[in-house]
This record gives structure tokens, C-alpha cells and sequence, in this order.
């Protein structure tokens, strides 16, 4: 019984981990959201985002947000990595 619970407590645990790696902290996504909506209203006062998650890259602890203006004419991709904006990508007009 005792070791069925180890191996048990152990799939979780690794489990978790895997999960975090692949799929980023759901904390640290909340920040960057903010952070990248933050971002926009400073350097695009006049527009209105929407924001989606474009995902996680592991291998850099980026995080890709993908926005679009309400009226489509401003569009991309932010990378947020430790806080800060690392790169904007502009994409073309709708």
C-alpha cells in the first residue's frame, strides 16, 4: 500500500512538471496578458485590443500573445519573457 502511494505520488509529481514545461505557469500567463495589454494601451493609445493566447515556448519561457485591434487595422504578436516585451511583430492589415 505504502509503495503504491510512492509510485503514485510520483506520476503526479512528474507529471506536473511535465505539464508546466510544455504549457507555461497559468499564473506567469495571466501576467503577461496583463503586461502585453499594458504595453498596447502605451504605445497604441487611440485603439482597442483583443487579445489572444498564441501560446508557450519552452525553450525560452517566452510567451506569444496574439493581438488585433477592434477594428482590425493593427495586428501581431508579442514575445513577454521575464516580465518584460522582448520583440513585436506587426502583421499586415486586415
Amino acid at each position: 500500500m505504502k509503495k503504491k502511494l510512492l509510485i503514485i505520488s510520483f506520476v503526479l509529481v512528474a507529471g506536473g512538471f511535465i505539464y508546466f514545461f510544455f504549457n507555461g505557469n497559468p499564473i506567469s500567463r495571466s501576467e503577461a496578458n496583463k503586461l502585453a495589454n499594458d504595453y498596447l494601451e502605451k504605445r497604441y493609445p487611440d485603439y482597442e485590443f483583443i487579445l489572444t493566447n498564441g501560446g508557450y515556448y519552452p525553450g525560452e519561457g517566452t510567451y506569444i500573445i496574439n493581438f488585433q485591434s477592434e477594428n482590425k487595422e493593427v495586428n501581431g504578436n508579442l514575445d513577454i519573457r521575464k516580465g518584460k516585451v522582448r520583440h513585436e511583430e506587426k502583421g499586415d492589415a486586415l
